[in-house]
């Protein structure tokens, strides 16, 4: 029918959106750490025990940046060298204020330990370009999905007041047995439901197929649950208002 193939559009652009709004965010920070490296070289003399030195070192990073996915690579020459990065394939977005705190107090964490200490690089200004440039692409996600979900209730009540207009002898006809207006709002919406949720279900599973093959698996269940209920929401609201101006009309009152 009219209203499942709208019901399943819907859908498949609703989860596209969520989705895309979701998971893009993660997928644009993996390639700016890969076109942008970001990371900081912390040097200092080599003590007499360099193995304990290194470990005592990447304690300090841990408690530095605590809970963020870290690549820290050791070298040795004339001075101790570590150079810290976060994971390319690890690291999320929500994740970045703390990188950036991270790197900003790094220098004056080594330094209580390691006076002679020197950290070099741009870590935290990189990391705060990179957060400002998320911040902007997220900022334009709820546009499309306004728009599309307008759109998408425009078009399920131009089928809604379709199918109640081709009801419209058989609403008056049960209206004059004694059919309350509830009873016909809940029978309706009922019907709806047979027709919405299955096609909702398939449009998200459509949209989440799509969306995995190229940006990989979702980043949270509410961004492959949210817009199935969104869709089905709609689609048995719209139908009960249709359903209740068409009883309503029918009994004159």
């Amino acid at each position: 029918t009219a209203t499942a193939c709208t019901v399943l559009i819907l859908s498949v652009l609703l989860g596209a959106i969520v989705g895309l709004g979701a998971r893009a965010p993660h997928t644009a920070l993996r390639s700016s750490l890969v076109e942008t490296p970001v990371s900081e070289v912390l040097t200092a003399p080599v003590s007499k025990d360099a193995s304990a030195q290194d470990a005592d070192v990447r304690r300090i990073i841990a408690a530095t940046f605590p809970g963020i996915p870290l690549d820290v690579r050791y070298a040795r020459a004339t001075d101790a060298a570590w150079t810290i990065s976060p994971s390319t394939s690890r690291l999320t977005p929500d994740e970045l204020p703390a990188l950036s705190a991270g790197y900003a107090k790094l220098r004056d964490t080594v330094d209580k330990r390691y006076p002679a200490a020197l950290v070099a690089g741009s870590g935290a200004r990189t990391v705060n370009s990179l957060r400002k440039a998320l911040a902007a692409a997220a900022a334009v996600i709820p546009i499309p999905i306004g728009v599309i979900s307008l759109a998408g209730i425009i078009a399920l009540a131009l089928c809604g007041q379709l199918l109640a207009a081709t009801r419209q002898n058989e609403t008056r006809l049960l209206r004059a047995r004694g059919a309350t207006v509830r009873a016909l709002v809940i029978a309706d919406t009922l019907e709806s439901l047979v027709v919405v949720a299955p096609a909702a279900v398939v449009g998200g599973t459509l949209a989440q197929g799509a969306l995995a093959f190229r940006f990989g698996a979702p980043t949270g269940s509410s961004e492959v649950v949210v817009p199935v209920l969104v869709t089905i929401v709609l689609g048995a609201g719209i139908a009960a208002i249709g359903s209740f101006v068409a009883a309503r009309s029918a009994s004159g009152a």
